[in-house]
């Protein structure tokens, strides 16, 4: 949060002492600030006094370049989003949108530009109070408003990576009836670790099944862990038969559904 100082009675921007070494007003394309302004007035070899603004029950914000009635202003705060809780001893507190069309219009294609930020209170008898001060707005060169260029043609794109990783986690349910049950994750001449995650229940128990298994051509081992509810009729195992990398599960208890997925694949080294 950004604290200002306004002295009512010269009608300026102070520092907390009542001199002009204030924090520079500035707003940022696409920045939503807050901001806090405390009304004082000054009076000579005393300290800043707070001014009573509490009579004002509604408070509307405004930055803009020019005061045309006819267009919107580049930023604007209703009193929803404005705090004057504490305006019985002059502090207002504004959250700010700068990410808007009208300021993307109005900077254009400018670094910065001056604009003019105005602060208004309405009493209940309708008074209204108004506190105007400059602001430097600036521009962003990157504000993230459109999609990046495509990628060189030997990187992937972000659907193929996508696409790939969809690939891998492909998704595969089937049923665990008493007795094992072998399952094919990979050619064991192409690939020399699978990681495997998944989900068994027999209606009334459910466990996650995930981890690795990894073989030497000939034997396959399983580090494969089960969390969750303790299914003391299932045991797993791992082979190589037919050229595949295989998970056996087998089930000497109540017919269960297993649902997994191939997380990742590791290919035999050269």
């Amino acid at each position: 949060k950004r604290i200002y100082y306004f002295d009512n009675e010269a009608g300026r921007l102070c520092d907390a002492s009542g001199g002009a070494n204030f924090v520079p007003r500035v707003l940022l394309y696409q920045d939503k600030p807050t901001w806090e302004i405390d009304v004082v007035t000054l009076s000579a070899g005393a300290s800043p006094a707070a001014v009573d603004l509490s009579a004002y029950i509604a408070w509307e914000f405004a930055v803009d370049d020019d005061a045309d009635h006819a267009t919107d202003p580049w930023c604007r705060t209703l009193n929803a989003n404005i705090d004057s809780s504490d305006a019985a001893t002059g502090k207002i507190v504004i959250k700010i949108d700068a990410d808007t069309a009208e300021f993307d219009a109005g900077i254009g294609s400018s670094w910065s530009k001056g604009v003019y930020g105005r602060l208004k209170g309405t009493a209940a008898d309708g008074t209204k109070i108004s506190f105007v001060f400059s602001i430097l707005a600036f521009n962003d060169p990157d504000p993230n408003s459109g999609d990046p260029g495509d990628p060189p043609s030997n990187y992937y794109t972000i659907a193929e990576t996508i696409a790939g990783f969809q690939a891998l986690t492909l998704v595969t349910q089937l049923s665990l009836p008493a007795g094992a049950t072998a399952i094919a994750l990979g050619a064991s001449a192409t690939y020399r670790a699978v990681q495997i995650k998944g989900a068994i229940d027999d209606g009334s128990k459910y466990t996650v099944i995930e981890g690795d298994i990894i073989h030497n051509g000939s034997t396959a081992t399983p580090y494969v862990d089960m969390r969750g509810d303790v299914l003391d009729d299932l045991t797993i195992a791992a082979d190589i038969s037919g050229g595949q990398i295989r998970l056996i599960l087998t089930n000497t208890g109540a017919a269960k559904k297993l649902v997994y997925g191939i997380q990742d694949l590791i290919g035999v080294s050269a």
